[in-house]
């Protein structure tokens, strides 16, 4: 009896746990929902990349894979977008969103995951998951299709398998090798929404390995297995052009592009940024003053380029808290005391690595490339943030209750702030779309010369946007019906004659800058030789 009553006391414990759990993983979820409707409700317009993987989509499950790769080259991407809506039966907008507000959720639960290995305590998790969703540049990206929640969601979880294995020591363990085996895979797999992520894949091996100490038989098998990856990726590049002109052609032209052929351009695209940088370098030199200074244009180059991308890191940061996290209390423990805070670090400067690279071959980053680096961040910011308001919880000093009052205001404003700076600005592009969709719904011989018109009036097979706006009589010829034509405020002349077409026009749209979407009835030929004379 004694026996079971402690069989009992050991069970409840791990309920109480796994409860616990399963509430921060729920709550992670619904927040997650939460902010991506409420942050798609009040957008302006879809990204161009999304509204391009839309088209595409609609393309490939058409059978016409080439005109697919016309608007983007990714089809293992919106080859996910056309299968769930043949699925669900669900159009293809909503199928995209629910592609990506699955990622957002996988992406949160990943963060909170990659936490958790850190720190279990309740007020750490709530914490660490007021970082992740006050993130303003990650909650901007929110309404957006795009491949990188894919990617992200993908690498946070093979950062959390990377930690499960560092807690082994060693290869000999079964359970090391089947979260090294599960990081490999989600490495892999993250592959397909973007290209770095053969970054992560070669180099975290490398520095993880030559920062952790292990016996001569493991280095052995690590270096060989660092090597015949090294062979594969060689053998990958071998027997490829070297001219300039020919490497700029193949990565111009839309290819089916295997993840081979995908680390083979970007090989391709830092040769020729080695090439323009060698040139850039000879360029500046000539307008040096002097030649000492002429001396240092390549640290002035290299120092632009890295200064650039902390910038861009900072700004990606949840910048509030990260300033709130330097307000230190007894903060107990190091941060690379142990090898998980290692690997965590780790990832974080092969992400800053990836970011140098973009600046190098392209001049700038984005936000999106160095995305990664700034949620894992995030972490470190959460484990700060935690262990200084556990020691100023019961201080009552005027500068202490100020820190605790703004940890929570400052995560409430960050999320709130860019919705309420939402002014409709682009509504008028959206509302033109919609009103052709259901008021000619069906009609054949519509042309848009712009293509964010042309997304929200629903006929993905219509693009007509392709053709470039050539007059009137064109289009008339060509046999268009209608003719949606945006018009911007800040052009010297309309792309559409408006002289005696006031009785053909239907239907305008405009917002407060001038600019407008403006629906036409196209004349029949004989009608519009009487308009001319």
């Amino acid at each position: 009896m004694t026996n079971i009553l402690n069989v009992k006391h050991l069970i409840k414990p791990d309920q109480d746990i796994m409860r616990g759990k399963m509430a921060v993983y729920g709550f992670t979820c619904l927040f997650s929902l939460v902010l991506f409707f409420t942050y798609t409700a009040t957008s302006d317009l879809l990204n161009d990349d999304g509204m391009n993987y839309i088209y595409a989509a609609q393309a490939l499950g058409d059978g016409l894979p080439e005109l697919a790769r016309s608007y983007r080259e990714e089809v293992l991407f919106y080859n996910q977008i056309t299968f769930l809506s043949s699925l669900t039966r669900l159009d293809l907008y909503p199928s995209a969103q629910l592609l990506s507000v699955f990622w957002q959720v996988i992406l949160a639960m990943g963060f909170i995951a990659v936490t958790r290995s850190f720190d279990k305590s309740p007020l750490g998790q709530i914490i660490a998951l007021a970082v992740f969703f006050s993130m303003m540049s990650l909650n901007h990206l929110r309404p957006d299709i795009i491949r990188g929640f894919g990617f992200w969601a993908l690498q946070l979880w093979s950062v959390w398998a990377a930690l499960r294995f560092s807690k082994y020591k060693g290869f000999a363990k079964y359970k090391a090798w089947r979260f090294a085996l599960l990081w490999l895979v989600l490495c892999c797999a993250s592959i397909i929404y973007r290209t770095e992520g053969i970054a992560y894949l070669v180099l975290i091996p490398v520095f993880y390995s030559l920062s952790t100490p292990f016996a001569s038989k493991h280095w052995i098998k690590i270096t060989s297995a660092i090597i015949i990856l090294a062979g594969i990726i060689g053998f990958s590049a071998s027997h490829e052009p070297t001219n300039s002109r020919k490497i700029i052609s193949e990565l111009t032209q839309p290819t089916n592009i295997s993840s081979v052929n995908k680390w083979q351009r970007e090989l391709n695209r830092l040769e020729l940024a080695n090439s323009n940088f060698k040139q850039l370098k000879k360029d500046i030199g000539e307008v040096m003053p002097n030649k000492w200074a002429q001396r240092s244009v390549n640290d002035v180059l290299i120092g632009g380029f890295i200064f650039h991308v902390l910038i861009t890191l900072i700004k990606t940061l949840n910048t509030p808290l990260l300033a709130l996290s330097f307000y230190r209390g007894n903060i107990q423990h190091a941060f690379l005391r142990n090898p998980q805070h290692k690997l965590l670090t780790i990832y974080i400067a092969t992400g800053i690595l990836v970011g140098l690279a973009s600046v190098y071959s392209r001049y700038f980053v984005s936000t999106r490339y160095i995305m990664l680096p700034a949620i894992l961040a995030g972490i470190p910011i959460s484990l700060v943030l935690s262990q200084t308001y556990q020691s100023l919880m019961g201080s009552q000093q005027t500068r202490s209750r100020v820190w605790r009052y703004s940890l929570i205001a400052l995560p409430v404003l960050a999320c709130a702030y860019p919705i309420s700076q939402q002014n409709n600005d682009k509504r008028y592009i959206q509302d033109a779309g919609q009103w052709v969709g259901s008021h000619l719904k069906g009609e054949k011989g519509i042309y848009f010369n712009e293509q964010k018109v042309a997304f929200y009036a629903s006929d993905y097979t219509n693009n007509s946007f392709k053709i470039e706006y050539q007059g009137m009589q064109s289009l008339i010829q060509k046999g268009y019906r209608y003719a949606v034509l945006y018009e911007s405020g800040t052009d010297s002349t309309p792309p559409f004659p408006q002289s005696g077409l006031t009785e053909y026009r239907l239907k305008t749209f405009q917002n407060k800058r001038g600019r407008s979407v403006t629906l036409y009835k196209l004349p029949t030929p004989d009608t519009s030789s009487s308009t001319r004379n």
